[in-house]
């Protein structure tokens, strides 16, 4: 009885540690990592949270950029990186708005995705349409903003580079 628990929680931990996250386009399914909750200090009242993930796609991958908002998101986006390196992502015109969540995805090289590996994000700098006639540019930033049942304020920041090096390494 004890080695058929056993067994079974063996079983069902390796399972859970196999879960995948997955971006999918069209029919389409790409491997990813989880979302990055991120945080937007600059942007107009109605912008929310943003997350950030990346796909594996061949050698490259897509940069995929998600932000409450009912605006599109529009353009390039550029990646700042805490090692003071920059990657600018181009637009693959892969656009969604759902349920207020405006997503845009960007190529990304196997250069880039080396970079990513190497170095965390810092923020990203991302534009919108605002009122079908003009950009407004604003900034991600790689933390999430935790108030906790106590009291406590304090920044989360997410590990970018060992989840991208994670996804590469398959």
């Amino acid at each position: 009885m004890t080695r058929t628990i056993l067994l079974f929680l063996l079983c069902t931990l390796s399972v859970y540690s196999q879960a995948q996250n997955y971006l999918y386009i069209d029919t389409r399914r790409y491997v990813s990592t989880s979302d990055w909750n991120c945080t937007i200090k600059n942007g107009f009242p109605e912008f929310g949270n943003a997350s950030l993930s990346v796909a594996k796609n061949g050698s490259g991958g897509y940069f995929v950029v998600s932000v409450d908002t009912n605006h599109p998101l529009k353009g390039s986006v550029i990646i700042y990186l805490e090692n003071g390196g920059v990657i600018k992502c181009l637009d693959t015109q892969i656009k969604d708005q759902h349920d207020g969540i405006s997503t845009g995805i960007y190529n990304l090289t196997a250069s880039e995705i080396n970079q990513l590996k190497n170095s965390r994000i810092s923020s990203v700098r991302v534009s919108c349409l605002m009122y079908s006639s003009s950009i407004h540019s604003f900034t991600i930033y790689n933390y999430y903003h935790f108030h906790s049942y106590l009291g406590d304020d304090f920044d989360v920041s997410n590990h970018t580079e060992e989840d991208v090096l994670k996804l590469f390494s398959y």
